[in-house]
């Protein structure tokens, strides 16, 4: 169903209402404004924090860096603080972006190479564990190894 963005982006959100659209618990929300990572948009007439769709991207943010091992301090670097979001120009917040992106980008390199040498080791331990012959799983496989076990040479010495 496609949504007014418009619509949305008017919108404002509860912290739990941002909560529940997130995925975390307010208590994470809160943690977070406390690390001046995120802040209310304004206030209600009753004092609850409300949130826009800016808000929610910036939690969507968070929590993408969160999955690459950021930790919350580094996220605030790589971000900046919410509270000097309105000192940013545009340029600066394009070049906060661009400069995310591209760590994001190093630490995801960084996860395949390791990823696929995690690979390639257990295909070398799966080879090594398919050339064992049967009898070689016996107490005594020096008795009657087979001729295409790649350990016979270890077993008749």
């Amino acid at each position: 169903m496609m949504t007014d963005m418009n619509a949305v982006a008017d919108e404002l959100l509860t912290i739990g209402a941002l909560a529940n659209q997130c995925g975390v618990t307010v208590r994470t929300l809160r943690y977070y404004e406390e690390m001046d990572l995120i802040g209310p948009v304004k206030r209600s007439t009753g004092k609850y924090r409300l949130y826009n769709l800016r808000s929610l991207k910036r939690v969507n943010a968070i929590l993408a860096l969160q999955a690459l091992n950021y930790t919350l301090e580094e996220i605030v670097i790589t971000l900046g603080p919410y509270s000097q979001g309105a000192n940013y120009s545009k340029a600066d917040r394009i070049l906060a972006t661009r400069t995310s992106l591209i760590q994001q980008k190093e630490a995801i390199d960084g996860k395949l190479r390791s990823l696929k040498l995690l690979k390639k080791d257990i295909d070398t331990r799966l080879q090594v564990i398919e050339g064992i012959c049967e009898l070689c799983l016996t107490d005594k496989p020096e008795d009657n190894c087979r001729d295409s076990c790649e350990y016979r040479d270890v077993h008749l010495t």
